[in-house]
């Protein structure tokens, strides 16, 4: 009990409305400071806020998705506290009856309880210069959807392995705004002792790296028998150290009363079922899917579903091109250059007839596995032929000959390598196929380059 940890996670989830939670201006960030604003998400004196249906909808749909029950009766409420990018003074939000409550989600030998899952508006954006302060209300009145779980996690791996699978089961549904970016507090209690709440963490790995460090300093400090005070942190991505906020408050701190603006929603039964045939077969689902129709292990089919247009490109393609290489291509290839550009697929200009030339490419030995992905990387943004990508950037098939000259090129540039080799050093013959392919920019097939790097040393002997 001792060193017991106890982690609970509060993730707002911006949603990918048009418009903003309870007006029409358009929901985004984008543009000049200020420009997509008005007298409702202003909170200027008499404005009405409306609802937003679609956003409504969505909310109930990720609540049932994550196993929730939705309320009979939904309330909104003002959570009331002073800060400058609340030009209201309170935030419409959720406290007595939220959308969805008593929920969970899955991760590897362990359920998290979701206890509560809630609609609310996003305050406004502030910008701090040396000695003043700016503020652009363009995100205030933005939808958001806050998912609290208990504190049932007892490290950062079991909080970032939740997450992923949050962010992947969002992507199937097509509600998350992924460019706006998910934030998340973290509450971190250490031998049951007070819980520290660290606020605004966005990203996976400063995430675990707040999460850790908070860990240690409270360890730290329970064992030099000082006392953990509850208290609100923000992390610093560039020291990798938790600094105080402030105290932290409590609900009653905030002093939360009914929204008398806005109606009570009544779901009943048949509108729930309505909003639960919308949701699509999540990712969890899938996993099992593939592995059994597909004989994929659990790694590989993890990779795949990772987000769905993976998913959807692999179960289309694996009619047309061998299951074996289209699962590695995708999981090693397509996902190397998605994460470099931090891109979804459906982010991109790839498309499927392009994914399956690229691969008919490389398997004829047309390409080499290098140039399939210099090219990959080209159609991330461009709409060229693969015939004119691989013409400009200067990697069409070498002929022998050249590849021959740049072989006895290289064995001349690097004798102690080939001295390294003949003393029975292997390392020295990758260095030299390594130095023949990249100065072919990958174009060399690496296979034939050692033949070739083999058959001139003999000839030397």
């Amino acid at each position: 009990m001792k060193d017991k940890i106890k982690i609970g996670l509060e993730i707002h989830v911006p949603l990918n409305t048009r418009t903003k939670l309870f007006c029409n201006c358009k929901n985004s960030e984008e543009g000049k400071p200020n420009q997509n604003v008005c007298e409702i998400c202003l909170g200027m004196p008499g404005a009405k806020p409306r609802l937003n249906k679609e956003a409504f909808d969505k909310s109930v749909i990720l609540a049932l998705a994550l196993n929730c029950k939705i309320n009979e009766k939904i309330i909104f409420s003002r959570k009331t506290y002073f800060y400058p990018d609340l030009p209201k003074n309170f935030q419409i939000t959720q406290y007595e009856n939220p959308v969805g409550i008593s929920g969970f989600l899955g991760i590897k030998n362990k359920k998290i309880t979701i206890t509560r899952l809630q609609l609310e508006e996003d305050p406004g954006r502030l910008q701090h210069k040396a000695d003043y302060s700016l503020v652009d209300y363009n995100r205030s009145g933005v939808p958001l959807v806050e998912i609290v779980t208990s504190p049932d996690f007892e490290n950062s791996e079991q909080v970032i392995e939740f997450i992923q699978k949050m962010i992947s089961i969002l992507d199937y549904l097509n509600i998350y705004n992924r460019h706006a970016g998910f934030r998340v507090d973290v509450n971190i209690s250490v031998g049951g002792g007070n819980r520290v709440e660290i606020k605004n963490i966005s990203g996976t790995k400063p995430i675990q790296k707040a999460i850790n460090f908070e860990i240690i300093r409270q360890k730290i400090k329970l064992k030099k028998g000082e006392k953990v005070e509850q208290q609100t942190m923000h992390f610093d991505n560039e020291t990798g150290k938790t600094f105080l906020s402030r105290k932290k408050e409590t609900e009653e701190d905030y002093g939360y009363i009914y929204e008398p603006d806005l109606s009570q929603i009544e779901l009943d039964k048949k509108e729930i079922e309505r909003l639960k045939k919308r949701i699509p077969e999540l990712p969890f689902q899938r996993l099992e899917r593939l592995i059994n129709e597909y004989s994929l292990t659990e790694s590989e089919a993890h990779v795949i579903i990772l987000e769905k247009s993976t998913a959807d490109l692999f179960e289309s393609l694996s009619k047309e091109i061998d299951k074996n290489i289209l699962k590695n291509w995708i999981a090693v290839t397509l996902r190397k250059v998605l994460n470099y550009n931090n891109l979804k697929l459906s982010e991109t200009k790839i498309t499927k007839e392009k994914v399956k030339e690229l691969i008919s490419l490389q398997e004829s030995k047309k390409i080499t596995p290098r140039v399939a992905e210099l090219v990959l990387r080209e159609m991330v943004s461009n709409d060229d032929s693969i015939e004119k990508i691989i013409s400009r950037l200067g990697l069409s098939k070498m002929e022998n000959r050249d590849v021959e000259n740049l072989v006895t090129s290289v064995l001349k540039e690097n004798k102690l390598a080939v001295e390294d080799y003949r003393n029975g050093k292997e390392k020295a013959l990758q260095f030299l196929v390594g130095q023949v392919v990249m100065k072919t920019k990958g174009r060399a097939n690496a296979i034939k380059v050692k033949e070739e790097i083999l058959e001139k040393l003999k000839k030397i002997n």
